[in-house]
Protein backbone atom coordinates (compact mmCIF):
# COMPACT_ATOMS: atom_id res chain seq x y z
CA UNK A 1 0.00 0.00 0.00
CA UNK A 2 1.54 3.67 -1.05
CA UNK A 3 0.90 6.39 1.41
CA UNK A 4 0.67 10.12 0.61
CA UNK A 5 -0.69 10.69 3.87
CA UNK A 6 -1.02 9.03 7.36
CA UNK A 7 -4.35 7.43 7.94
CA UNK A 8 -5.77 4.64 11.08
CA UNK A 9 -9.05 2.87 9.83
CA UNK A 10 -10.31 -0.19 11.94
CA UNK A 11 -12.12 -3.00 10.26
CA UNK A 12 -15.14 -3.87 13.18
CA UNK A 13 -15.49 -7.56 11.62
CA UNK A 14 -12.25 -8.13 12.18
CA UNK A 15 -11.74 -6.11 15.11
CA UNK A 16 -8.67 -4.70 13.39
CA UNK A 17 -7.00 -1.22 12.86
CA UNK A 18 -4.78 -0.40 10.12
CA UNK A 19 -2.27 2.68 10.04
CA UNK A 20 -0.78 3.44 7.20
CA UNK A 21 2.15 6.29 6.99
CA UNK A 22 5.30 7.06 4.91
CA UNK A 23 8.38 7.01 6.32
CA UNK A 24 11.30 9.70 5.14
CA UNK A 25 14.50 8.20 4.10
CA UNK A 26 16.13 9.05 7.56
CA UNK A 27 14.07 6.87 9.53
CA UNK A 28 15.85 4.02 7.56
CA UNK A 29 16.89 1.50 9.97
CA UNK A 30 15.76 2.83 12.78
CA UNK A 31 13.38 1.57 16.10
CA UNK A 32 9.66 3.48 15.89
CA UNK A 33 7.13 2.92 18.65
CA UNK A 34 3.74 3.88 17.72
CA UNK A 35 1.54 4.13 20.93
CA UNK A 36 -2.42 4.65 20.84
CA UNK A 37 -4.81 5.87 23.87
CA UNK A 38 -8.51 4.64 23.43
CA UNK A 39 -11.52 6.09 24.39
CA UNK A 40 -11.79 3.68 26.82
CA UNK A 41 -8.78 4.76 28.67
CA UNK A 42 -6.71 1.58 27.13
CA UNK A 43 -3.35 1.53 25.79
CA UNK A 44 -1.49 -0.29 22.90
CA UNK A 45 2.04 0.21 21.25
CA UNK A 46 4.38 -1.56 18.96
CA UNK A 47 7.21 -1.38 18.06
CA UNK A 48 8.53 -1.60 14.17
CA UNK A 49 12.03 -1.94 12.94
CA UNK A 50 12.20 -0.26 9.58
CA UNK A 51 14.92 -1.40 6.97
CA UNK A 52 16.35 0.02 3.83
Amino acid sequence: MSASSSSLTFDPPSGQYTYTWKTSKVSQNTCLKLAMKFRDGSDQATLFELHR
